[in-house]
């Protein structure tokens, strides 16, 4: 499912399941795997960024280029993930959080710059 007002960009590969919601942007190249929840509000997920599956990205949240989000994660709103980063396996990052480092090990991280807190 796509919502209408979302705009994806060429190039770009989504899986089965998906959930597109409204106002949001998958700029060229990302790659979606399946029965992912893209949240509406203007999640933007930026070029070259590959989603594994079973994700939530939640509303706002920004996933600048090149970022990688393996399966069964949740990206809290308003999350910023800065370029070039890797989030592994069974990672919940909360609420308006900026990851600035990337994420090697499951568990719950939050804050600006993001830490683990479980």
């Amino acid at each position: 499912m796509v919502h209408s007002t979302s705009i994806i960009e060429k190039w770009t590969s989504l899986g089965q399941s998906n959930q597109i919601f409204a106002n949001t942007y998958l700029n060229s190249s990302v790659k979606i795997g399946n029965n992912n929840i893209i949240n509406t509000g203007g999640a933007t997920i930026e070029h070259e960024t590959c989603i594994g599956s079973h994700n939530h990205i939640s509303v706002k949240s920004v996933l600048c280029g090149r970022v990688c989000v393996g399966n069964n994660c949740f990206i809290g709103a308003g999350t910023i993930v800065i370029n070039n980063l890797n989030i592994c396996d069974n990672v919940t990052v909360g609420a308006g959080s900026v990851v600035t480092r990337n994420i090697d090990s499951p568990g719950t991280y939050a804050g600006n710059p993001a830490i683990k807190i479980k």
